[in-house]
């Protein structure tokens, strides 16, 4: 029996992409999918995260049907995963790249074909790949784990993926702006559209008795979410400062005994509710919520930032002079 979730999820990119906030289609998940079988990959300058279970791809196991896939309930993967971090299932047209971090499940490649987005909805909800039929447009997050971001490049998948993956193959997310218009990945273009684009089809959610939203463990200064492995600062500095500036507070900053750091935009973005605006980000942190926050990944000289009165990434050019704005430093446990 098919259990059905509703959500909302964001493209990247451009000079800024919003979050949509509001209903998504129904996504239909079947309670059979990718058991917790993860290995922990720091981002680029972290110190590396305890090994998590580094076991090959799970065997399908019972999945949660209410876990929400608006959410990251694994270890955030680095602004430029690794090929050794996927593994192929299948090969020919039944070509299957597992995450070992996040154990989703990808098509690779993608349909052949632009379709609207319900059409886009329907295709994924018909395949049969792998000899599996519960596949799905995926989430914002879930599309944001697979982007390769780095100093000169920004593409919409990991260098192992053989589909498409240069900035002008739109591919849709199961995301609705607040405006009500569809929102798609482009490369370092985010997308408010109503398509055609490509769709790159994605199966797996948290197993059973995993905890079905983020699980915060707060304290006085910090806040842990475990299913990621990152502790935050819950209640930065109100000052904003360049980020070169800070940076350098972030590294000068332990939580839990751990060295602070900026957040990549992939651990940064992690932390937005994506059904709250003014602020959309849970109640468990602190500080000046509603405005722009840097991140530590740069691409195509560029530097990007997410303004959580509504999960809005930015960029700024790395050459602009005087941009200021707020930081919630982080560490890997």
């Amino acid at each position: 029996m098919r259990r059905v979730l509703a959500g909302t999820v964001v493209a990247l990119g451009g000079c800024g992409a919003v979050f949509g906030i509001g209903d998504l289609p129904p996504l239909e998940l079947d309670p059979d999918a990718a058991a917790d079988a993860r290995v922990a990959i720091a981002p680029d300058g972290a110190e590396p995260a305890d090994a998590l279970d580094a076991r090959p791809p799970a065997s399908d196991a019972g999945l949660d049907p209410d876990a929400d896939p608006r959410w990251a309930l694994w270890p955030i993967p680095p602004d430029d995963p690794p090929a050794a971090s996927f593994v192929t299932e299948n090969a020919g047209t039944d070509r299957i790249l597992t995450d070992l971090v996040t154990q989703l499940r990808w098509q690779d490649p993608e349909a052949d074909a632009i379709r609207a987005l319900g059409e886009a909805q329907d295709y994924c909800a018909s395949l049969v790949l792998g000899g599996r039929d519960d596949w799905r447009v995926p989430t914002r997050i879930e599309a944001a784990s697979i982007l390769r971001i780095g100093p000169a490049v920004f593409e919409n998948a990991p260098s192992s993926f053989v589909g498409r993956k240069t900035s002008g193959d739109c591919h849709w997310t199961s995301s609705i702006a607040s405006t009500g218009t569809p929102w798609a990945v482009a490369g370092d273009v985010g997308l408010n559209t109503l398509g055609p684009c490509y769709v790159r089809c994605v199966r797996g959610a948290p197993e059973l008795g995993a905890p079905r939203r983020p699980t915060y463990d707060v304290t006085a200064d910090s806040v842990l979410e475990p299913r990621t492995g990152l502790v935050w600062e819950r209640t930065p500095p109100g000052a904003a400062t360049s980020r070169d500036a800070a940076a350098a507070r972030c590294a000068a900053l332990t939580l839990r005994g751990r060295v602070g750091r900026l957040p990549t935009i992939k651990e940064l973005l992690s932390l937005v509710a994506e059904e709250k605006k003014l602020p959309a980000i849970d109640p468990a942190f602190g500080g000046n919520l509603e405005t722009l926050y840097w991140s530590s990944t740069v691409s195509n000289g560029s530097g990007w930032l997410v303004g959580f009165d509504d999960g809005t990434t930015r960029r700024f050019a790395e050459s602009q002079q005087g941009l200021t704005a707020l930081a919630r430093c982080v560490a890997t446990l």
